[in-house]
């Protein structure tokens, strides 16, 4: 057995140069951050940041909360809720033992105490990530919910809470009361608009309670959207045995992620801060510009090789970048959407696409394709693909590479890929609403999947050279198979530069 990991045995940690250990004093922090969710990506990512703050502000500790599992509070009460943090770039793997957790509730168990730690004078900064889900709100229209049954048992027992929402607003009450100073709550989920989304869903979910309370949060709450980016998988089970090895730090729940990591915050905040942008946070006006560079380029092209990648049988996203076919479309799909972007003051798409690809690439990350692409008829096509390709279109720039990732998405949702074997395409709406088996029945045809998926504007289904260009690509799929098919499209690219509309013919 490793070294256990807890208070005690820090020092042994570090003489033994086993990890990198918390540069403060873990005794004198307090509880100056409240973070919800306690997610691979909170920890990899939010807390990696406080961590880095808590090394000359002791006040900016935080105190985690699980909704409902008690998982990760249960593995790391042991611990003193010490955690290890593997920065992988694929050729070291530098272990930093991540200290700054001051302490976990599980809200289903202490409800209370999760209200108290919220509404507290102490708690000037929340953030969240509690997954899309998590936020109460109809995802077309961005406000709250009201039929969801979560939200209807919230509002009908307001002083009991059982969702995110409803504990933040029974704590802002609570606040509002007695006085507190301002509070600024911070969206880290990856969801359009973020914080406009977050703050919606509060406000609604507040004017149900009181008028003067709604008043109260637009006047002394602050919801800054932000940009956050980090890839962060999913702890195995081999990665936890692996820790607890002899010659290991024995971690109960490690989180292991690549080195590279961004935070981009809206400059919106009441009351005192962290000073998040000393550790590497981009404080800026507009988050805007940079959430598209990140949803196209990276989240688009994280799709496209997890799509492409699943078809041609490759399990794991460093695997299908690995073969240099789907390497080579990648790259250009990144360029091509890079096309439909705002620039950015210094930021260069082209060095931005070229530290992507080495990301994707890195192999110690070990990401999952059916991960990349989980409930993307959603959550996912959209942002990643579609809004580019039309404002490719509005533009009047090239959307031939984002055509064929949506042509390969509506052939993943048949769940086989290229060597006939059966896969589960992790999309539960596909299956449950019928939408996969309208895609097993379609030959080749991608109307009636672009009609039900609820993805695809008026627009963008008017547009004869965009769906002719899909029509074209899942044909020459189904034809050649997905490797043999973005071949074709490869030649294109590296041929001379023509425009890609509705003359194109099939490849036969």
């Amino acid at each position: 057995m490793g070294v256990p990991l807890c208070n005690a045995n820090l020092q042994q940690i570090a003489e033994a140069g086993l990890a990198q250990i918390p540069q403060y004093d873990r005794s004198q922090l307090k509880s100056g951050v409240v973070h919800l969710g306690p997610s691979h990506f909170g920890r990899g990512h939010v807390l990696r940041y406080l961590d880095d703050i808590a090394k000359t502000d002791p006040k900016w500790g935080v105190t985690m909360v699980g909704l409902i599992s008690s998982g990760v509070r249960d593995a790391l009460a042991d611990q003193d809720y010490l955690y290890t943090l593997k920065e992988q770039d694929g050729k070291t793997n530098p272990t930093r033992v991540i200290g700054c957790i001051k302490d976990m509730i599980v809200a289903r168990e202490e409800p209370q105490k999760v209200l108290d730690v919220l509404s507290s004078h102490e708690t000037k900064l929340v953030t969240m990530t509690v997954t899309e889900k998590g936020y109460g709100h109809d995802p077309k229209t961005g406000t709250l919910d009201f039929d969801r049954d979560d939200i209807k048992k919230c509002l009908n027992s307001l002083d009991e809470p059982n969702t995110a929402i409803g504990y933040l607003v029974a704590a802002l009450e609570r606040r509002m009361n007695s006085g507190a100073p301002p509070l600024t709550i911070i969206s880290c989920d990856n969801i359009e608009a973020n914080g406009i989304v977050l703050r919606n869903v509060v406000l609604a979910y507040a004017a149900e309670k009181s008028a003067h309370l709604r008043k109260y949060i637009e006047n002394n709450v602050a919801f800054p959207s932000t940009m956050v980016d980090r890839i962060v998988p999913t702890t195995t089970d081999q990665q936890k045995d692996f820790s607890m090895a002899a010659g290991h730090i024995s971690d109960k729940w490690p989180v292991q992620t690549e080195e590279f990591m961004q935070w981009v915050i809206e400059d919106n905040f009441a009351g005192e801060m962290p000073d998040l942008d000393a550790v590497g946070a981009t404080i800026t006006p507009d988050v805007n510009p940079f959430k598209a560079m990140k949803m196209r380029m990276l989240n688009g092209g994280h799709m496209a090789v997890g799509t492409l990648g699943k078809l041609a049988g490759y399990d794991r996203v460093h695997e299908a970048m690995g073969n240099e076919t789907i390497r080579q479309f990648v790259s250009a799909f990144m360029s091509e959407v890079s096309d439909t972007l705002t620039p950015i003051s210094n930021v260069d798409f082209t060095f931005y696409k070229e530290l992507l690809i080495r990301r994707l690439e890195n192999p110690a990350l070990n990401d999952e394709n059916s991960r990349v692409v989980r409930n993307a008829t959603l959550s996912k096509i959209k942002p990643r693909a579609l809004d580019a390709a039309e404002s490719a279109i509005a533009k009047e720039t090239s959307y031939n590479h984002v055509a064929f990732v949506t042509a390969a998405w509506i052939h993943y949702l048949k769940g086989t890929d290229d060597n006939k074997a059966e896969f589960d395409i992790n999309d539960v709406h596909a299956v449950e609403s019928g939408l996969q088996q309208v895609a097993r029945n379609s030959n080749g045809n991608p109307n009636p999947v672009i009609a039900m998926s609820g993805a695809f504007s008026s627009g963008l289904q008017s547009h004869k050279g965009f769906m002719d260009t899909v029509t074209m690509h899942l044909h020459n799929i189904q034809q050649h198979g997905v490797v043999g098919a973005i071949e074709r499209v490869n030649q294109q690219t590296r041929a001379p530069q023509v425009q890609m509309a509705a003359s194109m013919t099939y490849t036969r």
